[in-house]
């Protein structure tokens, strides 16, 4: 963590090599975290460039206050959120057709089929489905995700629990479930 506070500071004095360091370390993650919510590896190749720009801009405003990946990931769903917007859609950025159906064994061979689980995600509303897709698509542990959206602990168990339960009940309805 100290590594990665000493690393920005040299990218805020224009350190390319501590850049590259910060983007070799986070870059992966930032992308997946992407891709979790528009499903469209072109558009999130150029939002992480966007991040990573961002980065090397504001650097300078890096306050150590949380991790850096912390600040990274906020800067990215803050970059996810402008994309939204400036498209104006909400709806169907996680689903595509190439998503078909994926098998779990229990007791019985079953299918889910997952178009319909990304579904029901993209319909919940916006902060559970990013409280969600923090935890459960990006697998980032909850403290951090809480504060990736600004929200305390609490708040943000609360706001999650909501989520999976607004998850179910939407899952519950249909036929696969």
């Amino acid at each position: 963590m100290k590594e990665e506070n000493l690393l920005i500071s040299k990218v805020a004095q224009g350190d390319k090599n501590a850049l590259n360091e910060i983007y070799t370390l986070h870059s992966r993650k930032v992308y997946n975290m992407i891709l979790n919510r528009f499903n469209d590896k072109s558009l999130a190749d150029d939002i992480a460039q966007e991040v990573f720009i961002t980065v090397y801009e504001k650097s300078i405003n890096f306050r150590g206050d949380s991790q850096v990946s912390t600040w990274i990931f906020r800067i990215a769903i803050n970059k996810c959120l402008d994309e939204l917007k400036r498209k104006k859609k909400i709806n169907d950025h996680i689903l595509k057709e190439s998503f078909q159906t994926i098998e779990y064994e229990d007791d019985s061979k079953s299918s889910v089929n997952l178009t319909t689980i990304l579904k029901a995600i993209d319909e919940l509303k916006q902060n559970q489905k990013e409280a969600f897709t923090l935890v459960y698509l990006d697998k980032i542990p909850q403290q951090e995700a809480s504060e990736i959206l600004n929200m305390n602990i609490k708040a943000f168990e609360s706001l999650l629990y909501r989520a999976r339960l607004s998850l179910q009940r939407t899952l519950s309805k249909t036929k696969d479930f």
